[in-house]
């Protein structure tokens, strides 16, 4: 069996070592169920800035959908799009960065935050698709009356961002791709994917704390951290589960080249989720990408570099 030492999850922030997530892979690695007996931990309420406003809507699909906006409601349109198992906080270090000109949107996909979750939960995975996650948030857009967005979407909802450009391009002006892939499978994906299949309520606060932990190269403040971690755990384990499962096996690269709209895409240098050269791959694949590399940066630009993030952003915004 591999070292933990070795191991392509083991990694630190600052000195600290994340022995859960690495352990949950070696079980998943032995073909053993994993162990999730550890019980929920009380979950921190997170205080929402006062310049930010609580939203929900209920779609015509019929999914109630929470979102959070800030800035001139008839200003150019920024809609954010968060990660495996995130919310509308997953971009809180960014949100205040922003000029109120424009008016930003930062949604809990379905299932995910205070969003509807699938009910049964046997339903979930034809409910999770990324189909269906793609013409909520073009049906949100329109139900809005925002016309077109800028779309900005970290890991999976990076890709849901392209998926969205693909299949809906009448509501996407540009996109801003965070450490994001157009063909989810590479050899960091395949270990994650035995774990995410096996994953059970209640979701361990502490396998969570380690997800998240390894996706860091520069070290981010301890509220942050902790928010984030109590955000996941409102998504189910049949959540995590679905969207895992419908972005692991999608793969639209080949589609790439319709995407018309202008594309930044911002990778951090020490991501060894989807590492600068499969993001320069990616940016090959669409017509019309600027591709951004930051130094001592993993996964999560915009946590760990947020006033970079948000300069770059408004830069390509008005320039696009």
């Amino acid at each position: 069996m591999t070292s933990l030492s070795s191991h392509p999850l083991h990694k630190t922030q600052g000195s600290l070592r994340n022995p859960v997530l690495a352990e949950q892979v070696q079980r998943t690695s032995s073909a053993r169920p994993i162990n999730l007996s550890a019980r929920l931990t009380a979950r921190r309420l997170i205080q929402t800035p006062t310049y930010l406003r609580h939203g929900g809507t209920i779609l015509e699909t019929g999914s109630y959908i929470h979102y959070v906006s800030q800035g001139d409601p008839i200003g150019e349109a920024v809609v954010f799009l968060h990660d495996l198992a995130g919310s509308w906080f997953s971009f809180s270090r960014i949100l205040p960065l922003l000029s109120a000109r424009y008016h930003a949107l930062a949604l809990d996909l379905r299932g995910h935050g205070d969003s509807d979750k699938p009910e049964p939960a046997s339903n979930t995975p034809e409910r999770m698709t990324m189909n269906t996650l793609a013409g909520d948030v073009a049906t949100f857009i329109r139900e809005q009356g925002l016309r077109r967005v800028t779309l900005v979407g970290h890991g999976v909802g990076g890709y849901l961002a392209q998926r969205i450009a693909l299949k809906f391009p009448d509501v996407v002006s540009r996109l801003v791709l965070i450490s994001s892939t157009g063909k989810p499978q590479n050899d960091k994906s395949c270990v994650f994917d035995p774990l995410f299949r096996s994953i059970h309520d209640p979701v361990p606060p502490a396998f969570v704390r380690a997800f998240y932990e390894n996706q860091l190269h520069t070290p981010v403040p301890e509220a942050f951290l902790e928010g984030l971690v109590s955000e996941s755990l409102k998504a189910p384990a049949s959540v995590w589960q679905a969207a895992w499962i419908s972005f692991f096996q999608a793969n639209h690269e080949a589609h790439l080249s319709r995407i018309w709209q202008p594309t930044l895409l911002m990778c951090g240098d020490q991501d060894d989720s989807f590492s600068a050269s499969d993001q320069a791959h990616l940016a090959c694949h669409l017509p019309k990408a600027t591709l951004t590399r930051h130094v001592n940066s993993g996964h999560a630009v915009h946590w760990e570099h947020p006033q970079q993030v948000a300069t770059e952003l408004v830069g390509f915004i008005d320039q696009h």
